[in-house]
């Protein structure tokens, strides 16, 4: 037994049975729910997409924060060694100081002692090329005084520069590493929603697609009906 529907989708009316009814309805909730489906997948994958990006960087972030933090304490740490390694060789060429003095000194009173015995043994006078030597021999002990607290001085000075160099050398590498690292996880993670965004928006199209060609099987069913020979624009399910 046929009856009148009221119009559905855009204002047509439509005769059929009950049960046709019940399924153009049906095919109209697919179609609109195909509809939000899509969408909820198109909009999970940009806010995941977000939420991944957002990590990367909070990450990129933490790790290059950390990786400078370390890079300060050792360049710290290395300048305070170097003050203290200067301070020791300061100590050093000082010590050479008053070693060459005391070498100096000794060479002097060697002298006074060797004129003393030889004016106590009537002797006379020494020796123009004695007194040179001895004070020669005594200048140059006083040289290799000098010379030796140079040379540990510049040791220490040396190991201070060293360590400087290798703690801002090892720190510049941390922060490279720590920024390359991060640079890798914030492409991965673009890379990775762009592919998760395409998947979600084919899904989604497959998803329109195969409401659609629900709604098409259903409408195939479907044939025009004239009641009232007027060319009208009613449908009844094919017999």
């Amino acid at each position: 037994m046929a009856f009148l529907a009221a119009p559905i989708f855009t204002g047509t009316a439509f005769a059929t049975t009950m049960g046709t009814a019940l399924a153009v309805g049906s095919t109209v909730l697919t179609l609109a729910g195909a509809g939000s489906q899509a969408d909820a997948m198109e909009q999970a994958a940009a806010t995941n997409a977000a939420n991944a990006q957002a990590v990367a960087n909070a990450n990129a972030a933490n790790a290059n924060a950390i990786a400078q933090a370390n890079a300060d304490a050792m360049r710290t740490s290395a300048e305070a060694n170097k003050k203290q390694l200067e301070y020791q060789a300061g100590q050093e060429e000082a010590l050479s100081q008053r070693q060459a003095v005391e070498d100096r000194h000794k060479a002097m009173l060697m002298l006074s002692r060797a004129q003393a015995v030889a004016a106590s043994s009537g002797g006379g006078a020494l020796s123009e090329s004695l007194m040179s030597g001895i004070l020669n021999q005594g200048e140059t002990q006083a040289g290799y005084s000098m010379y030796a607290g140079t040379e540990r001085a510049k040791g220490l000075r040396y190991q201070g520069d060293i360590a400087l160099y290798d703690a801002l050398s090892k720190g510049n590498i941390m922060k490279t590493e720590a920024y390359n690292t991060g640079n890798i996880e914030r492409i991965t993670a673009g890379n990775q929603s762009a592919a998760a965004i395409a998947d979600a928006s084919n899904r989604a199209s497959a998803t329109l697609i195969g409401g659609a060609a629900t709604a098409g099987t259903m409408f195939s069913r479907l044939a025009p009906y004239d009641p009232y020979g007027k060319e009208s624009t009613y449908y009844i399910e094919k017999g």
